[in-house]
């Protein structure tokens, strides 16, 4: 007769949830660093988008050289180390997407060599991604229209942050305006410039929004797209002081890039805003008294997460 194995409870079960759970998957490895063999990229740049940041850069001066063969990514999670590895090849640009908006992440840029290692050399930047919008809640244009507009649905006021990401636009006099609106339209009349204001300045005050010095040409970026502030760097955050913006009244070329922020008593919330040119080149778009502009927004999700941030 042959023995009988018997297993105690607490061990068949063991084996039980061995056999029906799959290993832990190993973490992922980056290639390994060497001396400085190869000059690092330079003038990395970054925009943030809907959960990705797109990146931008100089090659390297050693990219003529046999040893050089790409570009290497690795995004650091700030909070807790976790690190992705991305082998890009020849581009001097590249959009790093699948991560959470809101967090910051460390980028280092390296140079590949052939013996698929990296030079230690980097370019470094800290980053994070940001919500984008450029539709209302009714999948219609972010239009805001001037305080002298009178039509239906003509809203002079926006709220660009809420709990569920949307844009909100509203009437000044609602009782949403007084507390949550982040900017509204003003103007002094038909053929006065159009002014975006923080809504402190109405006649029915509502939250404090700061924009970053507009009358500073190195604040404002030229634009037709938010992702050509990859052209330029944002303002350093001490540059948020200005309570409203003029908007130029010829025509030009391309719409306008600006940034701010909402003061709201749980921290700052960080955003740019592009200001689209019309179709007769023109940012106050319309006629009379009935003028608008129509805005992209890129928002950050977190407080206290500015948009300048340099490795």
């Amino acid at each position: 007769m042959k023995p009988q194995l018997r297993l105690s409870i607490p061990l068949f079960l063991l084996l039980i949830a061995s056999a029906c759970s799959d290993p832990a998957a190993p973490e992922p490895k980056g290639l390994d660093i060497e001396g400085p063999v190869l000059a690092a990229p330079s003038q990395l740049r970054a925009c943030s988008d809907s959960t990705a940041i797109i990146l931008a850069w100089t090659p390297s001066a050693d990219e003529d050289k046999s040893d050089f063969a790409g570009y290497y990514i690795i995004a650091t999670d700030t909070r807790n180390g976790k690190a992705r590895y991305l082998d890009i090849g020849l581009d001097s640009s590249y959009r790093v997407g699948e991560l959470e908006n809101g967090v910051m992440y460390r980028i280092d840029l390296h140079c590949k060599t052939v013996r698929n290692t990296l030079s230690g050399e980097h370019a470094s930047i800290t980053w994070s991604p940001a919500r984008r919008r450029n539709q209302v809640t009714y999948s219609k244009p972010i239009r805001i229209y001037a305080n002298t507009s009178t039509g239906l649905l003509m809203y002079p006021a926006a709220d660009l942050w809420n709990p569920n990401g949307e844009i909100e636009l509203m009437e000044m006099d609602d009782p949403a305006f007084r507390e949550r609106a982040s900017l509204y339209v003003h103007t002094l009349g038909s053929s006065s410039a159009l002014i975006i204001r923080s809504p402190e300045l109405a006649l029915n005050p509502g939250p404090r929004t700061r924009f970053a010095d507009w009358t500073n040409s190195g604040y404002v970026i030229e634009a037709n797209s938010l992702n050509e502030q990859l052209a330029s760097s944002p303002p350093d955050t001490a540059a948020y002081t200005a309570t409203y913006i003029t908007l130029p009244n010829g025509t030009y070329p391309k719409g306008r890039v600006y940034f701010g922020k909402l003061l709201r008593p749980g921290g700052d919330i960080y955003f740019r805003m592009l200001v689209k040119r019309g179709p007769y080149g023109r940012m106050a778009q319309g006629t009379g008294d009935n003028r608008y502009i129509e805005i992209e927004v890129s928002v950050q999700s977190v407080a206290g997460n500015p948009f300048a941030k340099r490795g």
